[in-house]
């Protein structure tokens, strides 16, 4: 038998909806929990698309349990700090293009999945 991923989604945009509609196709992948920085639009989204837990505040995402992989669609400018602070909590991150702003960031947030072992 298969494992079932539990992904989280962080940041509930336009092509977050297209990500878990995707994921949605596959077998052994299944939304576990979304976050946002609006509660309403978190609950939102989780009832549209059934996601077992929901939260009004990016941070509170880490306390979510069986959670697998992050999939990070919050705007560019966030992507390197949400990546390492996923990574810090030995959570695995699919970030959404561009993957940062600068070469800078990039090399912190590859540092950050050195460090911590997850990617």
């Amino acid at each position: 038998m298969e494992k079932t991923f539990n992904w989280g989604v962080l940041g509930l945009g336009r092509i977050a909806h297209k990500f878990v509609q995707d994921l949605q196709t596959l077998p052994n992948a299944r939304l576990h929990a979304v976050a946002s920085t609006s509660s309403e639009r978190a609950a939102e989204f989780a009832g549209q698309y059934g996601a077992t837990h929901h939260f009004g505040r990016y941070e509170d995402l880490l306390t979510c349990p069986d959670l697998d992989v992050v999939y990070l669609a919050t705007p560019h400018h966030g992507h390197a700090e949400n990546t390492i602070l996923l990574l810090r909590h030995g959570i695995p991150v699919l970030c959404e293009k561009p993957l940062a702003m600068n070469s800078w960031q990039v090399a912190a947030m590859l540092g950050a999945a050195r460090q911590h072992e997850t990617y």
